[in-house]
């Protein structure tokens, strides 16, 4: 191959409502054929999310722009993988048992339970809800924010 495929646009997959709620992140990784018409075809998706995120992907990935790649001074078809990352910033989680939530000064959600989880996009999304702010120790957040970031 002379030159590979060169991608001029890679549309961005969006993160469903319902994704968000469920606090899911990760990433959808899909195989795909270039085609020399400038089509994308032949997807194969070989790691995927739920909450409609690999079908968000997947329509990302079909909207794909590219070059094709060249051999011999003609276009000929190539194999690529496309990644697409799902993460929360900014992200307030709430315990569905207690009905509080935590703001990104908390950095390790593990002690409530992947069911009892729930993602707002804002603080006021998480009183909307009925959710109220958990008290946090500022000062032990502050050390666990540094000791983590080393």
């Amino acid at each position: 191959m002379d030159t590979k495929a060169v991608i001029l646009t890679k549309p961005k997959a969006e993160y469903t409502a319902e994704a968000r709620r469920n606090v899911i992140t990760g990433v959808v990784l899909i195989e795909v054929i270039l085609f020399t018409t400038g089509e994308v075809k032949n997807i194969k998706v070989l790691s995927q999310l739920p909450f409609g995120l690999t079908d968000n992907a997947i329509e990302a990935v079909q909207k794909v722009k590219f070059k094709p790649a060249i051999k011999d001074g003609r276009s000929v078809s190539q194999r690529a993988k496309f990644e697409y990352n799902f993460n929360l910033y900014k992200l307030f989680v709430g315990n569905r048992s207690t009905k509080i939530y935590y703001d990104d000064s908390c950095i390790d959600f593990s002690s409530i339970p992947l069911n009892d989880r729930i993602g707002f996009v804002s603080r006021q999304e998480a009183k909307e809800f009925g959710y109220k702010k958990a008290k946090t120790n500022a000062r032990r957040n502050t050390f666990l924010r540094s000791a983590f970031n080393k």
